[in-house]
């Protein structure tokens, strides 16, 4: 029904009829459009349990990598910007 850049709206009926549209969104829902029409699964326990049927958890796993990937760089450039910063105050410090 929705798609934004935190969640992706669905709406969707259950075995006894009642419509169930998760607060939430649904899990895994890269390259859904607005509009579109997809089977889902969901959790006879917790409605708000929702996704693209046939979808699994590894779909995550190329977003996890390059978060991972991301953050490490920034992180070893903020390293090694401390260090140099460091090292030249240092050398400053002993002329």
């Amino acid at each position: 029904t929705g798609v934004d850049w935190m969640r992706t709206a669905v709406e969707y009926q259950d075995s006894d009829g009642i419509y169930h549209q998760p607060s939430s969104g649904l899990l895994y829902p890269t390259g859904l459009a607005a509009g579109q029409q997809v089977w889902v699964t969901f959790s006879g326990d917790d409605p708000e349990l929702v996704k693209v049927e046939g979808r699994e958890w590894t779909l995550s796993i190329i977003p996890a990598i390059s978060v991972a990937v991301v953050s490490s760089i920034v992180a070893g450039g903020a390293w090694w910007l401390v260090n140099y910063r460091r090292s030249r105050d240092v050398v400053e410090q002993d002329e």
